[in-house]
């Protein structure tokens, strides 16, 4: 397993955030990224490309299921966890909807980070669509009230990621 810096992690989201506006620039329609929200220094790993593909799936089951065309799709393996872009035809707040239903109702929906931005990049958050946000993974309370007070240790969270992964698979 292959532990990354803080350096490498804040990089490798600066460069996410690019390859999204570049995205939506050169297409003009709704974006879904999708990433892991993995805690910790270890973001990659075959079972974690496991969830990764499992993930992957669900998205397409969703756009086919919805007649949605995929006009764009690329993923990366990386070291900072693997990343997947779908450019899609159709409405960013339907596609939250759709994606948000995946991150609520699937058993491993906690870990999936799949965020959707509207043709102009606006990043459609949960409370477009009328949902409240994430609770924490531990003790259902708000999350980052959680993460600013270190209710939770890192240890114990971990433990409960990978609890959720390894009752999947």
């Amino acid at each position: 397993m292959i532990e990354i810096t803080p350096e490498e992690l804040l990089l490798s989201r600066e460069k996410r955030s690019q390859k999204q506006m570049e995205l939506i620039e050169q297409y003009g329609m709704t974006l879904i990224s999708f990433t892991l929200n993995i805690p910790g220094a270890v973001k990659s790993s075959e079972l974690l490309s496991k969830v990764q593909k499992k993930g992957m799936d669900l998205l397409h089951g969703v756009c086919e299921s919805n007649h949605i065309p995929i006009v764009f799709e690329e993923y990366f393996y990386s070291k900072t966890g693997d990343e997947a872009y779908l450019v899609v035809n159709h409405g960013a707040i339907d596609m939250k909807k759709n994606t948000s239903k995946i991150e609520n109702e699937h058993a491993l929906g906690r870990i999936f980070d799949i965020d959707v931005f509207d043709a102009q990049g606006l990043q459609i958050s949960r409370d477009c669509i009328g949902e409240s946000k994430r609770k924490c993974i531990i003790c259902e309370k708000d999350t980052l009230f959680c993460r600013r007070t270190k209710r939770h240790s890192s240890e114990e969270v971990l433990e409960k990621y990978n609890q959720i992964i390894l009752k999947y698979f």
